[in-house]
């Protein structure tokens, strides 16, 4: 057959066409292959790590070329290159799991037999068929993420309320620390005054008692050196009196003058046993003498006395004649007075008042010598200027303790309360304060034959019936105010000491759900809370209720 040469080359120019085609064919199926690997297990947010031609492990190890991804080999040791197989035990399989909410498993669980995924994506070898069910496991999770929602939204608006009020409380506590801290400076100043004149009013008191007790002691001192020499005197005078009658009935001279004047001779001995007054006391008679001898405690000028005695000789001449018996009666009284005096310094009532005269009492007048006598003390008194003092006023004294008891004690209480308030304010309360209302509160559950009581800032216990069991004390928040830890409790028997940790959750009402202890002396207990209905996380609901397999469930957050 004959070709023509436009023919010939006219054939040549398609065959050019062709395998240019071809080879850019080749290119573009050699090109799809690079950019479209197995990405089989592989979440959303990761598919861009796995497009370039050399992939590197995500541990740092070791690298591999792209077209050994899920090639049923591990070349990684984390897993990285086999993320759709079960080849490497560390690797995980993503279930995209549309219409429902995506879901991460172990690459140990792709092709064993069981669907794991709602879509079935995790069973592919065809070993096992599974079908979709995500529209209706997505159903019931949408209603159980609807319900969640609302939770979370109506925890938020408590949590907002809460976070207000704490707000206004710490404010108010702020300004009653303040308050307290001026009112402790002022009730300071108060009881250092009163602490002053307590003092004051003590030491006086002291001072009052121990001047009592000395002049109680010379009193005792001077009656004793006084009734000494004075009963001596007096038995001798008894038996020279005796002696006298004796010879007056045994003699038949009798002489008046003469023993009036020996029996003056002998008064005069006794009541002045020096004799160094004789010229004095010669002429006066026996009251006038005993003035004269008072008159030593007294003060009272003898000149006085001789002309009292003289005018009274003129007034009552008469009177000289009883002396003998007032003298008698002044003894008697002597000793009762004594004895009155010895009972009195045991009553209660005594005091410096009962030394000093009242104000009948005067060294004039016409007072017999024996009550001048008998305020000679207060004339003692006078001559040391004792008796210028005044005497300590009980009731007020009283009333000093009382003042300084009452504002001691008030004292005492607003430290306190500054201390609490302090104590209070410096504590962890959440990023909002959200956990301020927490500080004075306990939560009880009641499980079978326990009580669990949990106190945040303080401590956890368990009772069951007299006995109480601490679980731990209060050592703060822990992971991002999400759990609440108790340590340090009560040692076990032959064990370690109890501890606590409390889950939080959202939840519309402060509640303490439950309480286990998953191994021996440590607890677990659930406890829900507005704090932890975050408006971030309402927002995050709302955005998996629209769009379920955006990414899978934390469960951080379970009601």
């Amino acid at each position: 057959m004959l070709v023509r040469r436009g023919d010939r080359l006219c054939m040549s120019r398609v065959s050019i066409v062709h395998v240019v085609l071809s080879v850019v064919s080749l290119l573009l199926l050699a090109k799809d292959s690079v950019a479209v690997p197995n990405l089989r297990g592989i979440a959303p947010q990761d598919e861009r790590y796995f497009q370039t031609a050399i992939i590197k492990c995500k541990d740092g190890t070791k690298s591999f070329p792209q077209e050994r991804l899920n090639d049923d080999f591990c070349d990684c040791v984390d897993g990285t290159d086999e993320p759709g197989t079960n080849a490497c035990p560390e690797s995980k399989f993503y279930c995209k799991n549309l219409q429902h909410r995506a879901l991460v498993i172990f690459s140990s669980r792709v092709n064993d037999g069981i669907c794991d995924c709602c879509d079935g994506s995790d069973e592919y070898d065809g070993k096992v068929t599974c079908g979709n069910t995500c529209w209706e496991a997505g159903e019931k999770s949408r209603e159980k993420l609807k319900k969640k929602l609302g939770v979370f939204k109506d925890g938020s608006i408590i949590r907002k309320q809460d976070v207000e009020k704490s707000k206004e409380a710490r404010h108010q506590h702020d300004e009653e620390l303040k308050q307290a801290k001026r009112e402790v400076k002022k009730l300071e100043s108060v009881v250092d005054k009163l602490r002053a004149d307590k003092e004051a009013v003590e030491k006086e008191e002291k001072r009052a008692r121990e001047e009592k007790d000395r002049i109680e002691k010379e009193e005792r001192e001077r009656r004793e050196r006084e009734s000494a020499p004075a009963k001596e005197e007096s038995l001798e005078a008894v038996d020279v009196s005796d002696e006298v009658e004796g010879h007056a009935e045994h003699s038949e001279i009798t002489k008046p003058a003469e023993e009036e004047e020996e029996e003056e001779e002998v008064l005069d001995s006794a009541l002045d046993p020096s004799n160094k007054e004789e010229d004095e006391l010669a002429d006066l008679t026996e009251e006038e003498r005993g003035r004269v001898i008072a008159s030593r405690w007294t003060g009272e000028d003898i000149s006085d006395i001789k002309a009292k005695a003289e005018a009274e000789s003129k007034n009552h001449p008469d009177s000289h004649d009883d002396h003998d018996d007032q003298d008698d009666s002044g003894d008697e009284a002597d000793e009762s007075h004594d004895d009155e005096e010895d009972d009195d310094y045991g009553h209660p009532s005594y005091g410096q008042d009962s030394l000093l005269p009242t104000s009948s009492q005067s060294l004039g007048g016409d007072e017999s010598w024996w009550s001048k006598l008998m305020i000679g003390p207060s004339a003692i008194l006078k001559m040391f200027g004792f008796a210028g003092r005044e005497p300590v006023d009980i009731s007020e004294a009283e009333r000093i303790r009382k003042e300084f008891r009452e504002a001691s004690d008030k004292l005492s209480n607003t430290q306190s309360k500054v201390s609490d308030l302090e104590n209070r304010l410096k504590q962890d309360f959440g990023k909002d304060g959200e956990f301020y209302s927490f500080y004075d509160k306990c939560f009880e559950l009641k499980d079978k034959k326990y009580t669990y009581k949990v106190c945040p800032y303080k401590d956890a216990t368990q009772v069951e019936g007299h006995s109480t069991t601490r679980l731990g004390r209060w050592q703060g928040f822990k992971d991002d105010y999400t759990n609440m830890v108790f340590e340090q409790g009560d040692k076990c028997w032959n064990g370690p000491e109890r501890s606590l940790r409390v889950k939080m959750r959202c939840g519309t009402k402060l509640e303490l759900r439950s309480v286990n202890e998953p191994s021996r002396c440590e607890y677990v207990a659930e406890f829900s809370t507005p704090a932890l209905c975050l408006e971030s996380r309402v927002q995050e609901l709302e955005q998996q209720l629209v769009h379920p397999n955006v990414s899978p469930d934390n469960g951080h957050d379970e009601l």
